[in-house]
């Protein structure tokens, strides 16, 4: 889709389940099972010059170490903004969310890889690419 005259902006909502994964949390030597929402907003307006996406991802999770019990949760936002001149078009974004747990200090980060595809009619479809927790620090 080539961009023809200025319109104004087309809202998305999407929602993605995540269903219960056990990953390694190596900071604390322990397995963790987590299960949450991905929700994406998506803008897309014309103009002229080419498409303007505007997404906001905001992730939200709640789990418990399979060998403590003990409750673990994570949640973050993210805004990106990226132009394309023609359509169809794809976008991929990480969001690093900490991992907390109550009581133990540590620096478990949970990385979530999104791509963003738009097709050539403007139709927008999202995928999870990645999911792991990481230890830093």
């Amino acid at each position: 889709m080539k961009p023809t005259a200025t319109r104004g902006a087309e809202v998305t909502n999407t929602r993605i389940q995540v269903p219960a994964v056990v990953y390694d949390n190596s900071c604390l030597g322990e397995p963790v099972a987590l299960h949450g929402e991905l929700h994406l907003v998506l803008t897309v307006t014309s103009d002229h010059g080419g498409f303007r996406v505007g997404s906001h991802l905001n992730g939200s999770y709640a789990g418990t170490g399979l060998m403590t019990g003990v409750p673990y949760r994570a949640s973050e936002s993210r805004q990106d903004v990226w132009n394309v001149r023609d359509l169809p078009a794809s976008h991929t974004t990480t969001m690093v969310t900490r991992l907390i747990s109550r009581g133990a200090a540590e620096n478990a980060f949970l990385y979530t890889t999104v791509t963003t595809t738009i097709d050539a009619n403007g139709v927008p479809t999202v995928t999870v690419d990645d999911q792991r927790v990481e230890c830093r620090g």
